[in-house]
């Protein structure tokens, strides 16, 4: 994580939002990616949240992404619902943290994901997956995605009930996302 935060301004950032406001099995969260200029990206952060108002999460992804280069946030597409008043999307807006909606079709999602976890890169020395997680800042996500079990009445499908699904969600919505490489020629957004 040293490394990735001592260049913010080569390298940039995509976050990805999973609401979530329960204390039992659904929380929230944040993840961070790093796209690097292979094509490749590193999950390096997460943040867990729950019984936790729209303001207070804002602040906290705005305060761990102080001095990085974020290109967009996407979020669970959820977040846009609105209920006879504003959505969670247009809360988080207000506070600081622009969101655009994520691709949530699940099949091609889980297909591209898997792609992903599956694609190489090689840097001339070692080879390794277009998509990796970072063991001490992504622990949550670390540990659950390896569990997630195929659903038996939709295979191409994972199971959601019961389960942590919030960091194979917010991945989904990443690479469904086409984050593309990070160029070095890139200017700063200013609604980080």
């Amino acid at each position: 994580v040293v490394a990735l935060r001592a260049r913010p301004s080569e390298e940039e950032i995509v976050r990805v939002i999973d609401w979530g406001y329960a204390t039992d099995g659904c929380p929230g969260m944040c993840l961070w990616f790093v796209c690097l200029t292979d094509g490749s990206a590193i999950c390096f952060d997460e943040y867990v949240f729950s019984q936790t108002l729209p303001e207070q999460v804002c602040d906290e992804i705005k305060r761990r992404s102080a001095g990085m280069r974020v290109r967009y946030t996407t979020c669970d597409p959820q977040m846009a619902t609105e209920h006879e008043g504003p959505s969670i999307m247009e809360h988080f807006a207000r506070y600081g943290v622009s969101c655009v909606e994520a691709d949530h079709n699940r099949v091609p999602g889980w297909l591209t994901f898997h792609q992903w976890l599956r694609e190489t890169r090689h840097n001339g020395v070692s080879e390794y997956p277009r998509l990796r997680y970072l063991k001490h800042g992504c622990p949550l996500a670390i540990r659950t995605i390896p569990v997630m079990t195929v659903d038996p009445k939709k295979p191409e499908d994972i199971i959601t009930t019961g389960v942590e699904d919030e960091a194979a969600d917010c991945s989904r919505y990443f690479v469904m996302s086409r984050p593309g490489s990070s160029s070095l020629k890139a200017q700063p957004n200013p609604n980080t």
